[in-house]
């Protein structure tokens, strides 16, 4: 039995019911995370022994002293930090001179820096051993900034299409979108380098298309991405609906999902709920998104920064839906087989087995 701690301020679906597999599958698990964090509640009642844990910054002196009395106990091998930097820097600081396994996780190729201290202090740290790249994209990242294969992992972040099938897919219409509009929507955290400026030019590229709608959900993030949006409203169908805690569901109503990043796109949690939904992608080939999306197979992949040619992957759908649906039906089944959550709790496991034999 392989004791393991987690370590997070934020827990989304996959990394829940990755934890909550874990324990009692040849693992003893115990949590320590953000009581304001909306998974808090589940996790107390759950199987986990969970206790709260407050990361106020990247070098919490309570938060280091709490997470330092969990390692000096002798009760844990793996300490695994999920999510974002604080729990990682915390738990490098909180862990000198004592044995336990650190795991961290990366979700995104970019953003590092070997001049940077901060980035010594949390996926250049020689104490970790093993960095969880959430895809090859990030692991190849991390290679190339120096940090050596031997502490590197790729193990995608998985999810279950029957999470998605048993909720029922919500309708459009509630925003304005007519039934017969074909939906091409966008789920995101709305800023430059996710390309929505390069979504709106596309598709004003489109015009002889009417039923044609966009839909963003997401916050924006930086004034201009909002100035965007509102001229193109002003002219042309767009729906953005801000900040939804059912933006999955809602996903599963659109035609296409787009995701046309710039750059340092690790693999967008977004387009694989739409996918598993049934939903073609038209994704840009950056990051790990042509590890998730095979292009003509399951949607299409463009170059980024490119208008035109995104317009081109969302028009080859819109104009053949044959194809569109059964690029859909492919990618449903490639969750289903390449990014099931199962896999994900067993890779998770062997990585400790090697780490602690």
């Amino acid at each position: 039995m392989i004791r393991v701690c987690f370590i997070a301020e934020q827990l989304d679906r996959p990394e829940l019911i990755l934890i909550q597999n874990l324990q009692g599958s040849e693992c003893e698990v115990e949590l320590l995370l953000d009581p304001d964090d909306a998974a808090f509640a589940t996790m107390q009642a759950s199987a986990v022994h969970t206790e709260a844990l407050k990361l106020s910054g990247r070098y919490s002196w309570s938060a280091m002293k709490q997470i330092r009395a969990k390692l000096k106990s002798g009760r844990f091998e793996v300490v695994h930090c999920l999510r974002n930097n604080r729990p990682v820097s915390n738990t490098v600081v909180a862990s000198i001179g004592l044995s336990t396994k650190l795991v961290a996780y990366r979700g995104t190729a970019g953003n590092l820096s070997r001049l940077d201290p901060a980035s010594w202090m949390t996926y250049f740290n020689p104490r970790l051993s093993k960095v969880v790249c959430v895809s090859d994209a990030v692991r190849k990242y991390l290679l190339g900034m120096g940090v050596p294969n031997s502490r590197l992992i790729t193990i995608y972040k998985g999810h279950d299409t029957a999470w998605y099938q048993s909720e029922k897919t919500a309708s459009l219409k509630e925003f304005g979108i007519p039934e017969d509009a074909f939906v091409v929507g966008m789920v995101a955290n709305l800023r430059e380098l996710k390309g929505v400026d390069t979504l709106l030019a596309a598709a004003k590229l489109l015009p002889e298309i009417p039923k044609v709608h966009i839909c963003l959900i997401g916050n924006v993030q930086e004034p201009e991405i909002g100035v965007l949006i509102d001229q193109y409203a002003g002219k042309h169908p767009l729906h953005w609906l801000g900040f939804r805690t059912d933006a999955s569901q809602l996903s599963g109503a659109f035609h296409i999902m787009v995701m046309p990043s710039k750059r340092r796109e690790g693999l967008p949690r977004a387009v694989i709920e739409a996918m598993s939904q049934g939903v073609p992608a038209v994704v840009t080939s950056v990051g790990g998104m042509p590890e998730l999306v095979q292009n003509r197979v399951h949607g299409r992949v463009v170059e980024p920064n490119n208008p035109q040619a995104l317009a081109t992957g969302i028009r080859s759908l819109i104009e053949n839906p044959t194809f569109a649906v059964e690029c859909g039906l492919r990618a449903q089944a490639r969750i289903e087989e390449e990014f099931n959550i199962q896999n994900t709790v067993e890779q998770t496991l062997a990585m400790y087995q090697s780490i602690c034999s």
